[in-house]
């Protein structure tokens, strides 16, 4: 291996006080990225209205159960559900007017407008369902009915979701029936026909409300999301303070923990496909059933438990195998983490810190799914829906807007035609899109600057001959990166989101390290080469201390996920005072990947420890050769753990 030793005697090690600004245009990019982030939340909440995602909107905009005047009609009722039939209903919704009702009808029933006498007509008009506003007494029934004014039919209905939708089973011969109520009146519309629309509305309920149920779920179990980030952050606090004292035992106990929970979840994988397994309807394979937003279904078929069962058998047996075949590095790599334990030792704040960045990135957690819920519930308009087979009222036009008040008084009388509520736009999702990439570029830019931050102060620890380190070598550090280098902290945490994750840390590191001071690209450009000159030391020692820091975080994420999933499912007691959510996996999921950030501000501490004294030896290594006149400046520990040493003078 080749080595630049400098020929003027041993070169300058640690951080330079004189430095420049780096990466100035890429903070500017992210100050205007978080203004248009600030934008979009803006229009978020003052255009938001979250009660949509938790109640159903009639045709003109009323939330059943919460609009004032509508707190006692909770349920939506359709009008015509054959209609929702319709090939562009996934795409417009379904179009038929909608009511809010104070329950579900009971009965199958057909008005037949006719030769009625008027004392007959009226009992007819108590039992119909109306538009709100709509002149019932003071109408004939022919024009309630043609009008759309009032439903022309209803069968006996359930509530599922706030939405009424039929109960009434028939036989496949009975398909192509009209329906008909208790007195033999048939409606213009046949069992196969209400079915089919009923079918084509919960696809529509499914692509439409899907995202809207995830957002309610998550306004519903915020603060169970929030105790388990607080048990994460409290659980690293007291992983890291052991791990000062008994190193190597806490990396082999997380080695085991994780092969003891990849054995747990392959019995209760076998165990649960077993019990599927007898069940005819269960014995089917994921990948051959329709797709669903209904993901507990998947969980209901023995092929999904088996496809478990594959995958974690596959994990285990990889991970076992690196285990054995790498015993001897990884013991190099707990020696390592001991020595890097030093460090963090000598530097107590260190422990303390990750906490600033943690309640940041709990801050930015908070404002994203505040954001979401907003821009899930944000804009709305009045279009309108008609029938492609409707002709009257051609001034109005599908998609157009349309003002209720004048609708009503030019088409009110045009079947087909409505001017219906709709909650938002395409433009909601370029908000979510911009929402999403905000939020993972702040957690990332969070994790960058702790990662910049504890590089700077172990790089004062690095080399023992150093006579000038600071007092205060984390502060010292965060001033330099805030005031110095939060454009490569940008710049690289932006990249963090695209592809260069695995370079980013070590181009943060000879930033620090190595005196420069400069800027990302820089950095890399040093950084690299000098990584590919010790690449067989690089990946056999970085990456297996990276890969045992790594356990100990899967280890708390996995075990966080499995305690919340047991509150959820199997403590009974406790189930019953948990929120119920439409997709209980939505909190189990969100604590999981939030924990994992967590878990990586925390371990971040001894990642960059053990990367700072790394990557400061092999810089060590190529300036100086150990001799009387190039003396390394490493720690004799470090110098023990990597076989070098110092010549004597003879």
């Amino acid at each position: 291996m080749s080595r630049n030793v400098s020929p003027s005697g041993p070169r300058p090690m640690g951080p330079v006080k004189n430095r420049s600004c780096t990466d100035i245009i890429c903070l500017l990019l992210f100050l205007f990225f978080l203004g248009g982030w600030g934008i979009v939340g803006y229009f978020a909440f003052t255009t938001g209205h979250p009660e949509q995602l938790i109640y159903p909107t009639d045709s003109n905009g009323n939330f059943c159960g919460r609009t004032r005047g509508y707190e006692n009609k909770t349920k939506l009722f359709f009008f015509d559900l054959s209609r929702c039939a319709s090939s562009t209903a996934v795409l417009t919704g379904c179009p038929t007017p909608q009511v809010c009702v104070e329950k579900c009808p009971a009965e199958t029933f057909v008005p037949i407008p006719g030769s009625l006498s008027s004392g007959a007509e009226a009992e007819v008009k108590k039992k119909l369902i109306c538009q709100d506003g709509t002149d019932v007494e003071g109408s004939s029934l022919s024009d309630l009915i043609i009008g759309e004014k009032c439903a022309p039919y209803y069968v006996r209905m359930v509530s599922i979701g706030n939405r009424c939708v039929p109960s009434l089973p028939y036989n496949v011969n009975e398909k192509n029936e009209l329906i008909a109520d208790a007195n033999n009146n048939k409606a213009n519309v046949t069992y196969g026909d209400l079915m089919s629309g009923t079918q084509k509305l919960a696809s529509i309920l499914g692509a439409k409300d899907t995202a809207a149920r995830v957002c309610k779920d998550l306004m519903e179990s915020w603060w169970i999301i929030l105790s388990a980030f607080v048990i994460v952050m409290i659980t690293c606090l007291l992983w890291i303070f052991i791990m000062r004292f008994i190193t190597g035992t806490m990396v082999w106990i997380s080695v085991v923990v994780f092969l003891g929970l990849l054995v747990f979840s392959f019995y209760y994988s076998y165990m649960q496909y077993q019990m599927l397994k007898k069940i005819p309807e269960s014995n089917l394979s994921p990948f051959a059933v329709q797709f669903t937003t209904n993901f507990s279904y998947y969980l209901e078929l023995s092929g999904t438990w088996m496809f478990f069962m594959v995958v974690i058998a596959v994990v285990f047996v990889i991970f076992l195998l690196m285990m054995i075949f790498l015993r001897n590095r990884i013991n190099l790599a707990v020696a390592l983490i001991a020595h890097g334990s030093k460090a963090v030792a000598a530097i107590p704040m260190s422990l303390l810190f990750p906490i600033i960045p943690y309640m940041l990135q709990l801050a930015f957690v908070a404002y994203f799914v505040a954001v979401t819920v907003g821009i899930s519930s944000s804009g709305g308009a009045y279009k309108i829906l008609r029938d492609n087979s409707t002709t009257c009222c051609p001034v109005y036009y599908n998609n157009s807007i349309c003002l209720p008040e004048v609708f009503r008084e030019t088409c009110r009388k045009c079947p087909g035609v409505e001017c219906k509520f709709f909650p938002g736009d395409n433009v909601i999702y370029g908000l979510h899109a911009y929402n999403l990439f905000g939020f993972f570029w702040s957690l990332s830019f969070l994790t960058s600057l702790s990662e910049l931050v504890l590089a700077g102060a172990f790089a004062f620890r690095a080399f023992q001959k150093r006579k000038d380190v600071p007092e205060y070598p984390i502060w010292t550090s965060f001033y330099r990166a805030t005031r110095y280098h939060l454009g490569t902290i940008a710049f690289g945490s932006l990249f963090i989101e695209k592809f260069m994750r695995c370079i980013n840390r070590n181009a943060y590191i000879p930033t620090l390290t190595a005196m420069r001071g400069t800027n990302f690209f820089s950095s890399c450009r040093e950084a690299n080469p000098l990584i590919m000159r010790n690449l067989d030391r690089v990946w056999v020692l970085d990456k297996v201390t990276d890969l045992m820091l790594l356990i100990g975080r899967l280890v708390i994420c996995i075990g966080i996920g499995i305690l919340y999933n047991y509150a959820f499912i199997g403590v009974p007691q406790l189930n019953s005072e948990l929120p119920q959510l439409s997709y209980q996996i939505v909190p189990i999921v969100v604590i999981v990947i939030g924990s994992y950030f967590i878990t990586g501000a925390f371990f971040g501490v001894y990642a960059m420890a053990v990367d700072t004294m790394f990557l400061s030896f092999l810089i060590d290594c190529e300036n100086n050769d150990g001799s009387e006149d190039r003396p390394y400046y490493m720690s004799k520990d470090l110098m023990e753990i990597l076989g070098k040493r110092n010549m004597k003078a003879v």
